[in-house]
């Protein structure tokens, strides 16, 4: 029997050729119809890579991908993968992906949604190429993909709620990623970051019981008429204190869990290659919050719970000034370690009955809890082995991050650890994305690429 490498590099064409499809496959979050084709295309790839089973399962909104695949292996992992993505500027809605030169790679696949469908299909081209060099796999696979993380992934917490029985049995969750960076080294490794809420307030007149009710009245009239809309700027402006630099909703911080020492240790280490001037930069800003500095900017923004008010939307239809009969604004909280989804609703909720606001409605978008994976989880060390034996520098290990990733729900409620990582570059080049096909003496090529997810696994398992 062909070796895996062998096999993969047979599959080169198909496997270049299956990319390419799914990168033509328009996937922006809000296109329900066209996320729902690509949701199908995916299912038939877990087929034809030789997955045991593969199914759409329906939501209220997009259906999520599941798949499995049992090898009677002792372990068990889940793999995770998000297809979605954000509209580009001056959208036209075309989806196109072409094989082209970009040195000093070679030949490369360019295409919107690289990064995320990229690693995903690269993932299920690597079972296959496995299943037919080996004729099993090393773990127990089951494959979650969705077409909503853009939304939040709110049909995550609810897929572990509903079908926990799908998972009852996963000892891991991997997530493939192409993490070599344009000189080859690895990006580095999170072990883990914070949970979200996000929710949104309403205020009308006719829950409020002043204002105008069901339908907007003329601007004219604001010298006779209550406005909803004041009425929730004041709601939200007991929320905080100095522009937003403290959270004032009441016992917010009552149950955050400060960093751990091993948090604090990992956080100085970090501190080392902490380039603070550079994530200025990066985030256009002149000072951070608080002024903080130094390695306090990265304890602020790897542990500090948040609540950031996203927008007050216009609701109004009527093109002329108008006294609004409803104002809505939505925010987002980034949530720690021992705080949750529902008592920050509770707390929110509490805070408004106080302060006598019982009318303005507070809706639940989505959200879920934060993650924490241990530096030794199997999972965590089978990843950081593959670098190793790849004769790559150790990358750095982030104790946390200030990102809201997926698989944090179920760390945060199974308490299954989680790991990403594998070889290979996605890169961008003015606005177009691409996936290194062909590689060099640094960055490894598609077949290098797939193998190292599949070598991930073998190391796991034999943990």
């Amino acid at each position: 029997m062909d070796s895996i490498d062998e096999i993969l590099v047979s599959l080169s064409n198909s496997h270049i050729k299956r990319i390419k499809e799914a990168l033509k496959q328009p996937t922006i979050f809000s296109d329900h119809p066209n996320i729902r084709k690509y949701a199908k295309l995916f299912r038939e790839y877990l087929l034809k890579a030789g997955f045991q089973k593969a199914e759409l399962i329906e939501t209220d909104r997009s259906p999520l991908v599941y798949g499995e695949h049992y090898s009677d292996e002792p372990k068990t992992v889940l793999v995770y993968n998000y297809f979605d993505i954000l509209p580009g500027e001056n959208e036209s809605g075309e989806f196109v992906s072409e094989m082209r030169s970009i040195p000093p790679f070679g030949q490369c696949l360019t295409g919107r949604g690289a990064r995320t469908k990229g690693s995903g299909v690269a993932f299920i081209n690597a079972v296959e190429g496995c299943l037919k060099s080996e004729g099993k796999l090393p773990v127990n696979i089951k494959f979650l993909a969705e077409g909503e993380e853009m939304y939040g992934s709110p049909h995550i917490p609810w897929f572990i709620d509903e079908y926990r029985g799908s998972v009852s049995d996963v000892d891991a969750i991997y997530v493939p990623s192409m993490s070599q960076n344009l000189e080859g080294r690895v990006k580095g490794i999170n072990l883990g970051g914070k949970g979200f809420v996000g929710f949104e307030l309403k205020c009308s007149g006719g829950d409020w019981g002043k204002g105008p009710k069901g339908h907007d009245t003329h601007s004219s009239t604001k010298a006779i008429v209550d406005s909803p809309m004041w009425r929730l700027i004041e709601a939200i402006n007991t929320f905080v204190a100095d522009s937003g630099q403290k959270i004032m909703i009441d016992e917010f911080y009552e149950n955050v869990q400060p960093p751990t020492e091993v948090e604090q240790e990992l956080t100085r280490r970090l501190f080392r290659t902490f380039d603070e001037e550079g994530l200025k930069r990066t985030l256009n800003v002149n000072v951070f919050l608080h002024d903080a500095k130094g390695i306090d900017v990265l304890k602020k923004n790897l542990f500090n719970p948040t609540l950031n008010i996203e927008g007050i939307p216009y609701t109004s239809v009527d093109p002329v000034g108008v006294v609004a009969h409803r104002a809505i604004a939505k925010f987002q909280s980034r949530i720690v370690p021992n705080q949750t989804v529902d008592e920050i609703l509770g707390k929110v909720r509490d805070h408004l009955d106080r302060r006598g606001y019982r009318d303005i409605k507070v809706k639940k978008l989505y959200g879920f809890g934060p993650g924490r994976t241990s530096l030794d989880a199997g999972i965590v060390q089978a990843v950081l082995k593959l670098y190793k034996e790849e004769g790559l520098d150790q990358p750095i290990i982030y104790p946390s991050s200030p990102t809201s990733a997926p698989v944090n729900a179920f760390n945060s409620k199974l308490g299954i650890p989680c790991a990403s990582g594998g070889l290979g570059h996605i890169g961008r080049e003015g606005e177009t994305e691409f996936i290194v096909i062909d590689g060099n003496e640094k960055v490894a090529g598609l077949a290098q690429s797939e193998k190292s997810f599949i070598t991930v696994l073998k190391y796991y398992a034999g943990l």
